[in-house]
């Protein structure tokens, strides 16, 4: 993560991937979404987003 990277807010993160805020918050708290918190609010490095769902992705079966 650097100063200049861009951040997401949880509810671009959301919409971005097709989820509930609820759920990103969720990802968040678990430790499954690696996270900055700037005050009360929660943003997430696009870069560590991009992480995630390519540890996350899979396969489809034929």
């Amino acid at each position: 993560m650097t100063v200049s990277e861009t951040y997401l807010s949880v509810k671009q993160v959301s919409k971005q991937i097709g989820v509930s805020a609820r759920l990103v918050y969720k990802l968040v708290n678990s430790g499954s979404l690696t996270h900055v918190r700037v005050g009360h609010r929660i943003v997430i490095p696009k870069s560590e987003l991009q992480n995630f769902l390519e540890r996350h992705q899979f396969t489809a079966l034929r």
